[in-house]
């Protein structure tokens, strides 16, 4: 038997206490989804293709409409940009 060691999703409470800090008001999913985001960027950048954002919503086990509600949200808010489609 192989047991699983998962890692504590330590940037969570920091994005948490910088939103705080720029008056950003998230909901928990929407930090949860910010979170997740930050972890999987690459030079602060991140290309949401279907399998990120699958990888997100199975890590995080919610439906897909809350994950890109989620998004939109975090991008309406100005939180992150979106660039393309």
């Amino acid at each position: 038997m192989r047991k699983k060691i998962t890692k504590p999703n330590t940037s969570r409470e920091k994005v948490k206490v910088i939103c705080a800090m720029m008056d950003k008001h998230l909901s928990d999913t929407e930090l949860s989804i910010l979170s997740e985001l930050i972890e999987m960027s690459e030079n602060n950048n991140i290309t949401l293709s279907v399998q990120i954002t699958k990888q997100i919503r199975r890590t995080l086990s919610i439906t897909s409409s809350l994950c890109n509600t989620g998004i939109s949200r975090l991008q309406e808010k100005g939180v992150i940009t979106k660039t393309g489609k």
